[in-house]
């Protein structure tokens, strides 16, 4: 299998991060209710977040650990309000 050969300069990775973060946060405001197909999507899409805050892609970014403790409370509200669904 090929390696990838990709690099992600930091400035850019916080972007993405915060990126994604809002498009999940769209995702919790969207209209619509909260079908059980949805609430799995959001966990999904949870899941990807905690990756992509740290356990994951540290081969092809450079090190973010003055924004650490802001992807921690994206992660810890995201987090909050999935519980919240899943308690319903």
């Amino acid at each position: 299998m090929k390696s990838l050969s990709f690099e992600i300069n930091s400035s850019d990775y916080k972007k993405l991060v915060k990126d994604i973060y809002k498009l999940i946060d769209s995702e919790y405001n969207r209209d619509g209710g909260m079908s059980p197909e949805r609430i799995d999507n959001l966990k999904t899409m949870y899941k990807f977040f905690r990756l992509l805050r740290g356990e994951a892609f540290t081969d092809f970014r450079e090190p973010v650990s003055d924004f650490q403790k802001e992807m921690y409370r994206m992660e810890d509200e995201l987090s909050k309000r999935l519980d919240k669904l899943v308690s319903q």
